[in-house]
C-alpha cells in the first residue's frame, strides 16, 4: 500500500512540474510558408496576431496588413494558417490578451525593426490623466492589451480624422477615447495604468514600437 502511494505523490508531483512548465512557457512565434505559429500562450486565451506584409509590383509598393483574433489551445497554442505564402518582407507581433505576453517574428532575412520608444509619447490630458499620445508619425496602427481585461485599436494619420488637431503637422496626437474595441470589451479605458501592453505599428517604415507602461523605456 505504501509503494502505490508513493507511486501517486511522484506522479501527482511530477504533473504539477509539467503544468508550471507549460505556464512559464514563453510566448513565441514560428513562421512556416502559410502559417503563424504562436506558442506558450495562456491555455483558452486569446491571442491577437497581427502581421504587415511588404509587397512589390511592376510599378509600386504595398503593404497589407493581416490581423486575427486566434484562441490558444489547451497546450497554449495556436494557428494562423493563409492561402497564399507569406511575404519574406514582413514582421508579425502576437499578444496574449490573458497574460500581456508579447512575442515579434520575421521571416529569414528581414531584420525585426523594433524602434526606441519615443521620448514624452503619453500624455496626461487637462485633468492629470494619462490618456494622450503624441507620436512624430504620418500614419500608424495603435493596439493597447490590458491584460486579463481585453484589447483595443486604432488607426491613425497626422492631419486625419483621429488625429487631434487635425493639421499635417508631422505628428498624431490621439486619445484613448478613439480607441475602438476588439475582445472582450466594449468602452476603451479611461487612462494607461501600469501594466497596459501599447504596440505602435509604422507600416510605411516596416517598423514598431513596443511599450509596457510603468516600465522604463
Amino acid at each position: 500500500m505504501a509503494y502505490f502511494v508513493r507511486a501517486f505523490r511522484t506522479v501527482l508531483l511530477f504533473s504539477l512540474l509539467q503544468a508550471e512548465a507549460v505556464q512559464a512557457e514563453q510566448l513565441a512565434i514560428t513562421l512556416t510558408a502559410r502559417e503563424v505559429r504562436v506558442t506558450g500562450a495562456t491555455p483558452d486565451a486569446a491571442v491577437i496576431v497581427t502581421g504587415y506584409e511588404e509587397k512589390h509590383y511592376p510599378s509600386q509598393r504595398g503593404v497589407t496588413r493581416r490581423q486575427r483574433i486566434e484562441r490558444a489551445g489547451a497546450n497554449g497554442a495556436a494557428t494562423r494558417h493563409f492561402e497564399s505564402d507569406i511575404s519574406p518582407r514582413s514582421f508579425w507581433i502576437a499578444v496574449d490578451v490573458k497574460s500581456g505576453a508579447v512575442a515579434t517574428a520575421a521571416p529569414a532575412g528581414m531584420p525585426l525593426a523594433q524602434r526606441p520608444l519615443p521620448e514624452d509619447l503619453l500624455k496626461t490630458d487637462n485633468n492629470g490623466q494619462l490618456k494622450k499620445l503624441v507620436s512624430r508619425l504620418a500614419y500608424a496602427s495603435f493596439l493597447l492589451v490590458r491584460p486579463g481585461e481585453g484589447a483595443w485599436e486604432m488607426k491613425a494619420g497626422d492631419g486625419g480624422a483621429s488625429d487631434g488637431d487635425h493639421s499635417v503637422d508631422g505628428k498624431i496626437e490621439t486619445d484613448l477615447d478613439q480607441f475602438e474595441p476588439m475582445v472582450d470589451v466594449t468602452d476603451p479605458p479611461k487612462k494607461f495604468e501600469r501594466g497596459d501592453v501599447l504596440v505602435i505599428m509604422m507600416p510605411e517604415t516596416m517598423s514598431f514600437f513596443l511599450h509596457r507602461v510603468g516600465e522604463s523605456k
